[in-house]
């Protein structure tokens, strides 16, 4: 599928978000929204498998079970989460170039709170890479 339509916000966990009527909404349910008329009522999923994506036409509604189905259907259900780890969770937020730059400034006395203000990350996150809880697979050179 093609011709999406990206959010060009700040992404957060991978979708498009804004506030409306004092509430934070994902982008593709305001889509939705303005379309139809109505706040979505089940999921809204995207056809394009494009989380930033806002067509409407790319948009469907659908059960949480529609919404495995659908992701099986594309071969993005994986059977052993644990398999996929660094750059390829489906949750990264750090690249290993960036977690390599963390262990090193850590290493060379960069305070914690500092490294992760620089990078805009949490500190649990960075605390998390530094004692190697996450990204032990990643060597430091």
């Amino acid at each position: 599928m093609s011709g999406c339509y990206l959010w060009v916000g700040a992404p957060s966990r991978g979708y498009g978000e804004m506030k409306v009527e004092g509430r934070v909404r994902n982008a593709h349910h305001v889509a939705w929204y303005l379309k139809t008329g109505a706040w979505p009522t089940l999921n809204v999923l995207h056809k394009c498998d494009t989380p930033l994506c806002v067509r409407i036409d790319h948009l469907f509604e659908g059960t949480q079970t529609d919404n495995m189905r659908d992701c099986a259907a594309k071969g993005r259900l994986v059977s052993n989460l644990s398999t996929r780890r660094g750059e390829l969770a489906h949750n990264a937020v750090l690249t290993e170039t960036i977690v390599r730059e963390i262990r090193a400034r850590v290493a060379a006395g960069e305070a914690q709170r500092a490294v992760a203000r620089r990078l805009g990350i949490a500190r649990d996150t960075l605390r998390h890479v530094v004692r190697g809880d996450t990204w032990a697979h990643v060597l430091t050179l």
